[in-house]
């Protein structure tokens, strides 16, 4: 098993989530379980994209087709099957994404993905997405004191 703090949480998993990595703690009570099984599957007239959910008060459940499904439930469970052929290493995007996102909204949490900086007392996010340029601008604030 793999143990994890983020979000405030400990994560249990049973295959490395490799962007959390740097968070990687010993054998602790989990508050979140990630691991293979029987997910319920998704109701096959729901579709977004390519893919098929259902979202209900405390669940989640979707299928990717180039990567397998996942039931998030109750702000502590992640269960994830991957389909024929598809290996396990395929899976943390999806669990870190779509899975994890779901999970903290399940507890009340709001993810941002952001940088920030802080001046004066007040922090100010930088939300965008990936290679916007949120990095190099708090670097740039950083270098300027």
């Amino acid at each position: 098993m793999n143990f994890y703090r983020a979000f405030g949480l400990v994560f249990r998993s049973d295959i490395p989530l490799g962007s959390l990595a740097a968070n990687r703690i010993a054998a602790q009570q989990p508050d979140v379980d990630i691991r293979c099984g029987t997910p319920a599957r998704p109701d096959p007239g729901v579709a977004v994209d390519d893919m098929r959910v259902e979202i209900n008060a405390d669940s989640l459940r979707l299928s990717v087709p180039e990567c397998g499904w996942f039931d998030v439930t109750g702000g502590a469970r992640i269960i994830y099957e991957a389909r024929a052929g598809i290996p396990a290493e395929h899976m943390p995007p999806y669990l870190l994404g779509t899975a994890l996102g779901a999970l903290l909204h399940q507890r009340a949490l709001l993810p941002l993905h952001c940088n920030a900086i802080v001046h004066d007392g007040r922090a100010y996010l930088f939300c965008g997405d990936s290679g916007a340029g949120k990095s190099t601008l708090a670097a740039v604030f950083e270098a300027r004191g």
